[in-house]
């Protein structure tokens, strides 16, 4: 059995992944330890040239750890957000692609030595991200979970950036002034249709009572607490959300200034 072989096969074990062939040519390249150069260039050689029995087996094992849906992310203990590596596990939520939108917006708008909170912050991937490429940042995150700050500051440590990590239950124990809040909080009805991966995710970080708002909409009743006049608050929810959050927004005299897709971002307006 050649490597193009056993890639095949391993593909074919895959049926119900959406990039099948990729998920096996990365798991591949753990179990050998060697780049996906090599392995490319190598496809034709007997498997048996390029892994030995015990990296055989590996390679076995992580694909039907993958067939039975398990993120190829905690697989690997690794997650690409921003054009930067995280460690993830069982513990975080692993960062979306459609995240990078908060991050952007940030870097684009946020004054020079602006204060922001990354609320929920999980892995770290956004605090870490926009501390990374605005060091003139002060950047806080914070979350409820013990677990998830321990990944977050171990990320932040892996990054070389220095943030400040809070304990907190939404803004409860946040008692500093900010230009910028960001939440990537729990959006998604507990009735919602998900894949079989979010199975292996936190429920915590990912649903949410009342049709998946009751997060967002306890941290719209905070956010006036420490959100500056003209400061702004960034969410991500779904599209079919927006309406509903937009509306006890503007309750708490927040504007909507800017939506796209997944995100919302509200202004702060004077003072009650």
């Amino acid at each position: 059995m050649t490597v193009k072989d056993i890639l095949k096969q391993a593909t074919e074990d895959l049926p119900k992944s959406s990039t099948p062939r990729l998920d096996a040519l990365i798991l591949l390249e753990k179990a050998s330890r060697k780049n996906r150069a090599q392995l490319l260039a190598d496809q034709d050689k007997d498997i048996e040239d390029i892994l030995d029995k015990n990296q055989i087996s590996e390679f076995n094992q992580l694909i039907s750890r993958r067939s039975s849906f398990e993120p190829v992310a905690y697989i690997l203990n690794h997650k690409q957000f921003y054009d930067l590596g995280f460690f993830v596990d069982e513990n975080v939520m692993t960062p979306r692609p459609e995240t990078e939108k908060l991050v952007e917006y940030v870097l684009d708008n946020a004054p020079k030595k602006a204060r922001v909170l990354d609320v929920g912050t999980g892995s770290g991937a956004i605090a870490i991200a926009i501390k990374k490429n605005r060091p003139d940042i002060e950047v806080y995150a914070s979350d409820i979970s013990d677990k998830a700050l321990e990944i977050a500051e171990k990320n932040a440590a892996d990054n070389q950036v220095d943030i400040s990590f809070i304990y907190s239950d939404l803004l409860d124990n946040i008692t500093s002034e900010l230009d910028y809040i960001i939440a990537n909080l729990p959006y998604i009805p507990k009735d919602y249709p998900c894949s079989e991966e979010v199975a292996f995710e936190p429920g915590e970080a990912i649903f949410s009572d009342q049709d998946g708002l009751d997060h967002i909409f306890r941290l719209l009743s905070q956010i006036r607490n420490n959100l500056k006049v003209e400061g702004l608050l960034l969410l991500e929810a779904l599209p079919e959300q927006r309406q509903s959050i937009t509306k006890v927004a503007i309750k708490q005299r927040l504007e909507a200034v800017y939506s796209d897709n997944f995100i919302l971002v509200f202004k702060v307006l004077s003072n009650l």
